[in-house]
């Protein structure tokens, strides 16, 4: 898949930014930022990437910040596949499978988005007998789904007792009760299609992240709650169990499961298509009118009930996009000896916490840990050196633990009041038709996609075909927000972050302090042109693209990233890659390029 003419390789080190300061962004500065692209002629026409920290086939970087991004390189007639990324799961050599939509369409329901929330609902309105059609922007498992750690959680990792705090104890009932069954639901989903994905039951292990009282009291808290749920858990202590961290008193949870999620969603689009579902992808949605959507093409797609199945709405309802923050995730994959560790998932107590697991191979195993959560659309100079900062930690814990092999980032949206917005959507009208509804959405996983995403194929499925399910009102984003000091303030910043954003409009705010002369090769920024953002990349050749810096979505100024060398919006967390191409919503259009 990956072919080149040449490689060329940038350096660019930002020193001051390890300690907190602002860094330089002359070219004249020393190794810390490292980028290798593989190049197509002519000169320019870079491989599109979510990071410029990329780097061709069988070769690894071994500097603190390189990521281990790969491009997806044009070849031949091919259209480039933006945005995936080299990860464990080998998200950078997805390919095109299935057809583009290249005339009208139609069926009961239109799903768009083919990762795991997408597919799980497709497969189960298929089974439920409805016709489906599924739209993909650009191939299955490109967006975040590819990029997970892939715990497949019992556990809601923004606690069981601060939802039942919030929410009650019922709704917190609810939310474990379709946690459990979602587990169940993938086991008997890969068994029953036979997807070769690695899926294991393991045990999941929560954990104080200190030895202070608050996180001691936390644990405990956790542990009565879920005891009055029903959960099956047990408090251990691991404090002389090398293979587990030694991470002393934990929460046991003996039902949790992992699996490869490329893997799976392969897997159960296949099983989507083999029961009927025609699957499009390369097809980019413009346009939602209800029971209807428009493609980039123009194509009209008409179905009963439309779900919008895309980590965040591709829409401007502002009633959902500030009911969630988008955040930024790091992880990392460290070698270890075989059986070195056990193969079990971990999560500490920390803010943000930290998420391990085992990921097995032929003669080694792998230590995945993801952490360093922030939000999205960070000014450049607060980025700070999160992969070496998981490196250190989980050596700190596991000193099996040997090189890291893999480091790569995602982004998730977390919502005001934990649970995630699963449902019809607010702003949306209902026909009376034959189906219930006539646009549902899923968003707000808060990082536990893979449970969330399947517990959104189960009730999507049944909202859609009338069928009752007891976890509607848990899930309902037409739900109001309850009120606490923490809701009200999480409410607060996300309304901040659109002022700001929309603030670095006016002359001057939200501009970059450098000339695009002294940016650095492989760099991006955003500038003051005349009254206007633009948003620069300069390539390893120095040639220079120019974009507007204007989210598409709701008009917010755009941040450049310098860890994956993207453009985030830090409104609600558009993210476009270094030519401009979205590659996550809720925008679903382009930078525009400028002169």
């Amino acid at each position: 898949m990956l072919a080149s003419t040449a490689s060329s390789l940038c350096v660019r080190l930002h020193p001051k930014t390890l300690l907190g300061a602002p860094a330089s962004r002359s070219s004249g500065s020393l190794d810390f930022f490292k980028c290798v692209f593989l190049e197509t002629s002519p000169v320019c026409n870079v491989a599109n990437s979510t990071s410029r920290h990329s780097m061709p086939a069988g070769r690894r970087l071994a500097t603190t910040m390189a990521s281990s991004a790969r491009p997806v390189v044009e070849v031949a007639d091919k259209a480039v596949v933006p945005g995936l990324r080299e990860t464990l799961w080998d998200q950078q050599n997805q390919k095109v499978t299935y057809p583009k939509l290249e005339k009208e369409a139609s069926a009961d329901v239109i799903v768009v988005g083919a990762g795991i929330s997408g597919l799980s609902i497709a497969y189960n309105l298929l089974k439920a007998g409805k016709s489906v059609i599924v739209l993909e922007s650009r191939v299955v498992g490109a967006g975040q789904t590819g990029r997970s750690t892939a715990h497949i959680m019992p556990w809601f990792d923004d606690y069981y007792h601060l939802v039942e705090k919030l929410h009650g104890f019922d709704k917190a009932k609810q939310v474990a009760d379709s946690y459990l069954k979602a587990i169940d639901w993938i086991e008997q989903t890969v068994n029953e299609e036979k997807i070769d994905c690695n899926f294991s039951r393991v045990e999941g292990y929560l954990y104080p992240h200190d030895d202070s009282n608050g996180a001691r009291d936390r644990l405990q808290k956790e542990f009565d709650v879920c005891l009055r749920l029903g959960l099956n858990v047990e408090m251990m202590n691991l404090e002389n169990d090398p293979s587990s961290g030694s991470i002393g008193k934990a929460l046991k949870f003996p039902t949790a499961g992992q699996f490869d999620p490329i893997k799976y969603v392969n897997g159960l689009a296949k099983a989507v298509a083999s029961k009927g579902g025609k699957i499009y992808e390369t097809t980019k949605v413009r346009k939602f009118d209800n029971n209807e959507v428009t493609t980039a093409d123009g194509i009209v797609v008409k179905g009963g009930a439309v779900v919008m199945a895309t980590n965040t709405p591709l829409h401007r309802d502002q009633l959902i996009h500030t009911f969630q923050q988008p955040e930024y995730y790091y992880a990392i994959g460290l070698k270890l000896p075989k059986g070195s560790v056990k193969k079990s998932l971990w999560w500490d107590t920390a803010t943000p916490y930290h998420n391990v697991r085992i990921e097995e191979r032929e003669d080694h195993d792998i230590l995945v840990v993801g952490g360093e959560d922030h939000n999205a659309g960070m000014k450049f100079e607060d980025y700070h050196d999160a992969y070496s900062n998981l490196e250190k930690w989980a050596k700190k814990r596991w000193t099996s633990a040997g090189e890291v092999l893999y480091k790569w980032t995602g982004q998730v949206y977390k919502p005001v009041g934990y649970i995630p917005l699963i449902g019809p959507d607010p702003l949306a009208n209902t026909t009376g038709g034959l189906l219930a509804y006539d646009q549902l959405i899923v968003t707000g996983d808060s990082g536990q996609g893979m449970t969330s995403g399947t517990i959104a194929g189960i009730l999507i499925s049944d909202l859609v075909t009338g069928k009752a399910n007891p976890w509607v009102e848990t899930y309902s984003p037409k739900r109001g927000a309850p009120t606490s000091s923490e809701t009200v303030t999480g409410t607060g910043v996300r309304l901040w972050n659109t002022v700001e954003g929309i603030k670095d409009l006016l002359p001057f705010a939200g501009a970059d302090n450098v000339d695009i002369e002294d940016l650095a090769p492989c760099g991006g920024c955003v500038v003051q042109s005349g009254v206007s953002k633009v948003a620069v990349y300069k390539d390893e050749k120095g040639c220079v693209h120019k974009f507007s810096a204007v989210c598409p979505h709701l008009g917010c100024v755009v941040k450049w990233n310098p860890i994956d060398g993207v453009f985030n919006c830090p409104c609600h967390g558009s993210i476009f890659d270094h030519h401009g191409t979205v590659i996550n919503g809720p925008a679903n259009v382009d930078l525009s390029p400028v002169d």
